[in-house]
């Protein structure tokens, strides 16, 4: 091989390579500005999660006195109290009136 053909060999392997080269640098800049997106997005939650964690501190711990929704959970337990009420009531009255009904039907026989 020549010193000319050793000249073109390497003149066509540069062509071929030097497209594959542009080709490359151009898909990293896309991918570093991309990177570069991602960064700036990442600081801008970060900085929303610092708030929202200083937030949440801050009402914590969660009490029900401290509850926006007090007063529903207030109705909610009340009506709990008074059903559970209502149910024991009817527990007891039940026998009670079978006691009475059975005493009543022995006095008339």
């Amino acid at each position: 091989m020549t010193q000319q053909d050793r000249t073109e060999v390497r003149e066509i392997i540069h062509g071929i390579v030097g497209g594959y080269h542009t080709k490359v640098d151009a898909q990293n800049f896309v991918t570093n500005s991309a990177l570069g997106e991602i960064k700036d997005h990442l600081k801008t939650l970060n900085g929303s999660v610092a708030k929202n964690k200083s937030i949440i501190d801050r009402h914590l711990p969660h009490r029900v006195s401290d509850c926006v929704q007090s007063d529903t959970i207030k109705e909610i337990r009340d009506n709990m109290i008074s059903r559970k009420a209502i149910i024991a009531a009817i527990v007891v009255a039940i026998p009670l009136i079978a006691g009475v009904v059975g005493l009543i039907f022995e006095l008339f026989n």
